[in-house]
């Protein structure tokens, strides 16, 4: 049985020109498998303004693209080592019905499982 566990979620606002232009979005998590535990970090890189998106599994860009205007993000990304899945969702501007203190603009999935839960 795999067991996930959350180590930690960080989200900064950078950018060159505008703070708010771009997002570093990182998620530190475990797997214990067999008594064995691996430590993983997943990083998303978006730039607003032209459009790049970038995703690096512990350190390895495993996806990138360049979509200028996009406003959603759903990729799935899979490391054959530890045999996991990776689903990378994000949102650029919160939808005006959200629930502002409970809704969240990104969020992976491990094999299915939300980070965030």
């Amino acid at each position: 049985t795999r067991m996930l566990y959350q180590l930690e979620y960080s989200e900064r606002q950078i950018g060159k020109t505008s703070v708010g232009s771009k997002v570093v979005v990182s998620w530190r998590f475990a797997i214990q498998l067999q008594g064995q535990q691996q430590q993983h970090e997943c990083t998303l890189t978006w730039s607003y303004f032209s459009g790049k998106q970038s995703i690096k599994l512990d350190g390895t860009e495993v996806y990138f693209n360049c979509i200028k205007g996009a406003s959603v993000l759903d990729q799935k990304i899979r490391d054959e080592d530890s045999q996991i899945e990776i689903q990378v969702l994000g949102l650029r501007t919160k939808p005006s019905n959200a629930v502002t203190h409970k809704f969240q603009s990104y969020e992976i999935l491990i094999n299915q499982k939300p980070f965030s839960s």
